[in-house]
């Protein structure tokens, strides 16, 4: 079994620990932490509905996609109803 170089490993280890904290100092000097984008993920399609209809920025075309999301998950595996949901 081949040893591990420590010195590679401490720098790996650095590095993945880095990457993966979207909070890190690297990030925000550069401008690139977090986005718009990285809540979506944290609420469901039906609060993200009621914000944007309060909003008043809540379209007919989301309302079909949204449908689509919530009547399942076959829309996965079409590729005209994914394109109709990935506009939300």
């Amino acid at each position: 079994m081949k040893e591990t170089d420590p010195e590679a490993f401490r720098k790996i280890s650095s590095t993945v620990r880095e990457q993966m904290n979207p909070y890190s100092i690297r990030d925000i000097e550069n401008d690139d932490g977090i986005t718009v984008s990285d809540a979506q993920v944290v609420i469901r399609p039906a609060l993200y509905r009621k914000i944007r209809i309060s909003l008043g920025q809540w379209t007919d075309d989301d309302e079909i996609a949204y449908q689509i999301i919530e009547s399942g998950a076959e829309w996965m595996k079409d590729v005209e109803l994914s394109k109709k949901v990935h506009k939300l």
